[in-house]
């Protein structure tokens, strides 16, 4: 499979299940970017190595992605936590599998990182509220992009997010607090920020939202059902609220 060799960014996500058969989709959408200097590290759960399709397995038996396998099924954090623990000394952007990411979007990332190189960068942001526990779904979306950044802002980890060099610390992530939110990625990521006082700045760009692959198999899955619709992130948000509102 494909080594990194001194590109300027990784670009790091995980799949599983049937979901497996599209994620081809959003890193082809990565590769056929702009920005050519990007190594794409796909993580799966060893069990799903089962369910790998023909393409997946073509784009890692040609060097085209690499392909890291994780004893724990850490579900959504297997999308940055591996490749965090492997890779240190470069910034890694997170994406989802479920959606196609535009042309410019590692450009406009990296962009952004670098006049904000101790701060994480992301496209799409929430504005946490002053009143504490606030329903998620009164959360307003970040409108503007000229601002500094700050605490309050929330990444949503599907319009992208770029993650300065081991600026998690992530050798000093608590595992068990990490499983103890295992469909709430970004929230346990957002409590890791705030607690070591790491500021959001919001990439300008015009789609700030990626185009989301529709499918009925992939929107029944979509953990947003749960965290979003459901209110499940209301919960988590209760869990790290010391956190989430420092």
């Amino acid at each position: 499979m494909k080594t990194y060799n001194n590109e300027k960014v990784i670009v790091s996500l995980t799949s599983h299940g049937v979901r497996l058969k599209y994620a081809p989709l959003a890193i082809f959408s990565i590769l056929k970017g702009s920005e050519k200097s990007v190594h794409v590290v796909l993580t799966l759960y060893k069990e799903d190595l089962s369910n790998m399709t023909s393409d997946l397995k073509l784009l890692v038996d040609n060097n085209v992605i690499e392909l890291i396998v994780a004893n724990e099924n850490l579900k959504p954090h297997l999308k940055y936590y591996y490749t965090m623990k492997k890779y240190k000394s470069v910034p890694v952007i997170t994406i989802d599998d479920d959606c196609i990411y535009t042309n410019d979007f590692v450009k406009s990332l990296l962009d952004c990182y670098k006049y904000n190189p101790k701060s994480v960068c992301a496209r799409r942001v929430h504005i946490i509220p002053p009143i504490k526990n606030a329903p998620y779904l009164t959360w307003k979306f970040q409108v503007s992009d000229n601002s500094i950044p700050s605490w309050r802002k929330f990444c949503t980890g599907v319009g992208g997010v770029l993650y300065p060099p081991n600026i998690l610390d992530i050798d000093n992530i608590d595992l068990n607090e990490l499983k103890s939110s295992l469909c709430a990625d970004d929230i346990f990521l957002k409590a890791i920020e705030n607690r070591k006082n790491i500021d959001i700045q919001i990439v300008p760009c015009l789609q700030k939202h990626p185009i989301p692959i529709q499918t009925d198999e992939v929107m029944n899955s979509a953990l947003s059902n749960k965290n979003v619709i459901n209110k499940g992130n209301d919960y988590y948000l209760k869990l790290f609220s010391d956190d989430i509102y420092k």
